[in-house]
Formats: C-alpha cells, structure tokens, sequence
C-alpha cells in the first residue's frame, strides 16, 4: 500500500447489511472503506430491510509500511445487531521491493549476454513466482531473473521467501544504448515495484585494430607487442589484461588515455597497451588476441586477423648430409621447417658461425600477415665454397629476418667428409626376384653414405633403398627385389658433396631362372625315372631342384646337368610319390629361384595294351633293335599305342640308383 490505494475483496459469512448500511471493517485498528458487499441474501427482519452477504470490498488508504506484518481484521455488523467478527493472518501488508545496489556498475555492450546482481530488501517470491525486473520498461524473460539469498516464511496463508539479491541476464543486443533503467516488481498480490537509481551504462568493449609486429615468434625469448585499438580502460590504477591464444602476457604500459566515466565509474579510456609475451608461450598459427578491462567494467574484445606465430623454426638435415673435402664450390639445401622470407628477406645462415649466400629456398607456403609478405619454407639452400669449412661435425644456424628474430642451431646433420676407398663387396653375384644386401668394406665410409649400382654400358644408376655404416670401415647396402634388371654392375660410394669410389665390375645381377619344359611331362610312379628339366638364364649349376605337391610339401630330388649345358638339368625321380600334378622348382647356385606351375604329373594307373616284347633277352653290350606289341584286341579299359609312344625299361627287381632307361628310335606300326 506504500505506492497507493489498494483494494482488497474480505472474504467471509454473516456480513450484513441493514437498510442499506454496510458493516463497519478496522484493519489494525484503523477504519477502512468498505465500496461494495457481495454474495448476498434477503433476510426477514421486523421493520428492516437485511441481506446477508459473504464478501466486502475494502479499500486501503496509502501508508508506508517499513517491515511486513499481518494486522487484525474487524468486522461490525450495523445496528441493531452490532455483532462483530475478527481474524489475523488473512491480510498481509509488506514494504515495496527496494534496490540498494547493482554490480557491476555497467555492462558490456558487446551483443551478448550480461549478469547483473541486484541487492537489496522486499524481492518477493510469492507461491513460487518471482519478482518481474524490466530494462527501460521491457520486462525479462523469467528464465533470466534468479532469487537469491532468501528467507522462506508464510504470509496471510500464502509461501513467500523474502530475497536481497536477484541474479539477472539479458542480451545487450535487446537493450537500448547507451544506457538501460532497472525496475523490480514483486508479483501479485504484492504488486509493488522500484526502480534503481543510476542508469546502467552499456560500456562498449575493447576492440583490438592492430598488433605491432604483426608477425612474433617466442620459441627463443620473450616477445614485446604493441596492441592499438580503442576502449582500453584503465580503473583505478588497474591496467587491461591481454591473453595471446589463451596464453597470459604482462602488461607493461597504456598510453593515448584520456579521462572519462561510465556511470559513476571515473576511467581512462586508452588507444594503445605495450605487453610482453613470455618464451615458448605462443603456438603456430593466427591466434585470438583477447584485451579485457579490469573490474567493475570487465569488458573483453577480441581478434584473430592481427597476429601471426609462424611455424616452429627446425633443423632436421642437409641435403647432402657431407660436404667433401676435395670437391668444388658445393651446394647444400638446409632441411627443417619454418624457414621464413619477409618482404623478400631470406633467413641468414652461419656455418661454423660465419654467415653463407642463401641461394634460394624450397618447399614453400604463404602466411597471411598484417602489412607483409611472408612464406614459410622447409628448405633453404647455400652454397660452400671450396675449403671454406674445418669441423667434421659443421655447427648450422639458421636466424629469421625481423621481425622474427628466432634462431635455431644444429649438430650431427652436416659433416666435412673424405673420398671413401672401397676394398671388397660381396657377394659378387646376386638375384633379381629377392631382396639381397651387398657388403662394402673400405675406408672413410661416411654415415649417410649413398650405395649405387651403375650400369657401365648405360650410366644407369639404381641407389640402395637402405645403407647401414659401421665405424665408416663397412657398410651393408640393399635393393628390393626386381629394382635392378639382370647385368654387370659396378658400384659406387657417395659420401656427399662429390666424395666418391667406384669399382668396376664387381656384381653381377642374375636373372631369375625360368623353367619352362619337364622331359616327360607325365610319368608313371611306380618305377623310378630320370626326369630332364629345361630352363633358360642360368650361367651356372643349380643348387637344388625340388617338386611340390598341391599341399606344397617338396620334395628334393638328386639333380645334375649336363657338361657345359646348365639349362639342361637331369633330376632323379623315385618310385612311390603319390600321384597328382607337382610344380617344379629350380635354385640356382646363388639361389635364384624358378618355378613350372603343375610341370609334372605323376600316375598310378597303367592303361597301354602292352602285350609282349621280342627278342626277350638281349646284350648287356650290343644295341639290339627289339618289337613291343600290344594286345589285339585291345581289352576294355585300355588303349593302344599312339604315333609317338615312349617306351622304357626298368629292372625288375628294382634295384637302387638304377633307373628306368628310355628306349631309343622308337616307331610306330600300325597293323590296323
């Protein structure tokens, strides 16, 4: 009632009215305006005229009210009854919400959303609802309105929790700049309301224009940075704080300030903050530089467009990894990563601390940077004249032109080396279709070596695919199989920068042994036999001849070749293998390997109509033409001789190391 008349409906039985006089209603003692009755009923009285009614509309005149209390409610009927009735706890009068505070003092017009906390006294949350709070008139979404610090009680019957601070959140987007009015109004019944005082500025944030260098790199030290924009705020002597990608810096210096206020806050509104970014503290990349004013008006503003870190500055290796002691003037590319070229500016390169020519730079990518032109390569080259470097291990720095200023140092990845002395390298022959390492003993090999293979007809060149040094006296070099074609080789030791030997000669890459014909092709297993295996690009003997069955179980068999003819291999088969097709598999002396896919078939089943054979006893020493017949007729399930039938004769009993003989000039006649 404190802001103004209220109405307030008394709710009840036995209110009466007689001849038109309504009862008399006292609310703490002081008489009240009783404008209507409600819920009537004709009564019968002697010379009267009554109604008995169940509600009276009271109005209750403004007063303040400093505290919340439940005052007596009276009712007195008229003359002649003159009965009264009362109640307490039915009617409750409570102070309007008051605001003694809001913090912060201002919000940042930034677009989105804000917490301001509102203290004071009579924030109201009545049967659940909580007080409404409205910006210049518009209320918020009751989401954004937050009772805190409350006290739960129960006032004329209904729960109510008696507040002194209300969290609230709205969007500056919503809002009107350059400032917004806060009210409080406590729900009905209560319905009293207050406004906060002071305005609420809606302070802009920071914004961040430009940072000076625009490109930094922090991997060898810290950095100093010049950040201009507007809106950096300096508050009692507190400066701005900046975040670089999330990593804290220290503020040095604010200059271009001026004075001003936001609401009741006194500032200096400043253009520009010197800060220094600690060592290591920034990653590659275009990283969000943060500015956020001190407290109470702690605004933040932000940009990802003003500041480049550029890749880490690496030294992984040269290119080559030796520089040779008798050779020329020599070109040598520097490998790593983040090397960088600024508005045509190359980085600067020492070699034992003296300072080489760059000759040019590889593998390059642009950066986006603010007012440069920047690339950032993974290669620089330089060229060494000529007895220019003393160390074996060359100490290699590479610096960045400003204003990135980092350097980098390296050992281990450039040598000075010498002219290596090849003495052996075995084997001398090796196979084409398989891995194979080759052994180079010497001196003065050099780690990082390159082994190549050089056709001496050609100049073709086939280098290792892997070289291993050891204590620069050997080295093991290997080539996968099928990269080196078939021939004569010599090989050459590269230990960089023009350091080489080379012999003549001295490996012989041989073919893969192609098996191509078995004489016979199909034999019976039930005797031994001597089988002949025709092969092409062996120049030496086999070292084993092997038939392998479907499961691929192999088995050996005792093999020569005939004199000065090693693709012509005689290989002894035994009686007994089971029957089915076999690959034949040939390996040369360096173990070159061939193979027949299903090349040989053996039989168990004998179906030639072979009837006799005249003479039936001839000369261990004298050729002796002899006639096989077959069975005429030819019994079912057997069959002929064909134009060309072989004929053999093995010894019965069979005896070890003999094998079945072929028969030689054999002709057919047919009798048919």
């Amino acid at each position: 009632v404190e802001e103004g008349d209220r109405e307030v409906e008394i709710q009840g039985e036995g209110f009466l009215e007689i001849d038109g006089m309504v009862p008399l209603v006292t609310v703490g003692g002081d008489a009240v305006t009783v404008s209507a009755v409600g819920g009537c009923t004709d009564l019968e009285a002697m010379g009267h005229t009554a109604r008995s009614c169940t509600t009276l509309t009271v109005t209750l005149p403004q007063q303040r009210v400093t505290s919340a209390s439940e005052p007596e409610v009276v009712v007195t009927n008229p003359a002649p009854a003159g009965c009264a009735g009362s109640a307490s706890a039915v009617l409750a009068r409570v102070p309007p919400p008051m605001i003694t505070d809001v913090q912060p003092p201002a919000a940042c017009n930034d677009g989105g959303p804000q917490t301001l906390t509102l203290s004071g006294t009579g924030f109201l949350v009545v049967d659940g609802t909580a007080p409404t709070v409205a910006l210049d008139g518009t209320a918020l979404d009751p989401s954004g309105v937050v009772p805190q610090d409350c006290t739960a009680g129960t006032l004329a019957g209904v729960p109510v929790e008696t507040c002194t601070t209300l969290e609230i959140t709205f969007v500056t987007a919503d809002a009107s700049p350059p400032e917004v009015v806060v009210s409080v109004t406590n729900p009905d019944p209560a319905g009293c309301s207050s406004t906060w005082s002071e305005p609420i500025p809606l302070a802009d944030p920071p914004t961040v224009d430009s940072v000076e260098p625009a490109l930094v790199c922090t991997e060898d030290g810290a950095r100093t940075l010049v950040l201009r924009g507007t809106n950096f705020l300096r508050i009692g002597g507190a400066d701005p704080v900046v975040t670089i990608g999330g990593a804290a810096t220290t503020t040095g210096a604010v200059a271009g300030c001026t004075q001003d206020t936001i609401g009741t806050v006194s500032v200096e509104r400043c253009t520009e903050i010197t800060i220094t970014a600690p060592q290591g503290s920034l990653a590659p990349g275009e990283p969000e530089v943060v500015v956020t004013n001190p407290a109470p008006i702690a605004c933040s503003g932000s940009s990802t467009t003003v500041l480049d870190v550029p890749p880490a500055l690496t030294l992984t290796g040269a290119v080559p990894a030796g520089f040779c002691t008798v050779g020329g003037d020599q070109t040598v590319e520097i490998r790593g990563t983040g090397f960088l070229e600024i508005d045509g500016t190359p980085p600067t390169v020492l070699l034992e601390g003296n300072p080489y020519p760059v000759a040019g730079l590889t593998d390059c990518t642009a950066l986006t940077v603010a007012g440069m032109t920047v690339q950032s390569c993974d290669g620089v080259q330089v060229t060494i004249p000529s007895g220019s470097l003393t160390s074996s291990d060359v100490p290699v720095t590479v610096v960045n032109p400003s204003p990135s200023d980092c350097g980098e140092t390296a050992t281990g990845i450039l040598t000075l080396v010498v002219p290596p002395s090849i003495t052996s390298v075995t084997p001398a022959a090796v196979c084409e279709n398989v891995d194979y390492t080759l052994t180079i003993a010497g001196q003065d090999i050099a780690p990082g070596a390159v082994v190549t293979l050089v056709d001496p007809a050609t100049g073709s060149r086939y280098p290792a695919s892997s070289v291993s040094v050891t204590g620069g006296t050997s080295a093991d070099a290997t080539w996968s199989a099928g990269s080196v074609p078939p021939g004569s080789y010599d090989l050459e030791v590269d230990n960089g920068g023009g350091c080489t030997d080379q012999v003549a000669g001295v490996v012989d890459v041989k073919p893969e042994p192609f098996v191509f014909f078995v004489d016979p092709p199909e034999v019976y297993n039930g005797i031994p036999y001597q089988i002949t295996v025709y092969t092409s690009g062996l120049d030496g003997p086999t070292s084993s001849v092997e038939i392998i069955d479907t499961q691929g179980t192999a088995t050996p068999l005792v093999a020569s070749t005939a004199p000065g003819q090693f693709n012509r291999i005689f290989a002894e088969l035994p009686a007994g293998l089971p029957a089915g097709d076999y690959d034949v598999r040939v390996t040369s002396d360096i173990g070159c390997v061939g193979t027949l896919p299903a090349g040989l078939t053996l039989t168990d089943t004998v179906t030639v109509a072979l009837d006799s054979i005249a003479p039936s006893y001839v000369s261990p020493t004298q050729r002796t033409a002899v006639t096989i017949h077959a069975t005429d007729p030819i019994p079912m399930g057997q069959v002929g001789f064909v134009d060309t039938p072989r004929a053999y004769l093995s010894p019965n009993p069979q005896q070890a190391g003999v094998f079945a003989a072929a028969l030689r000039a054999v002709v057919h006649v047919d009798d048919g």
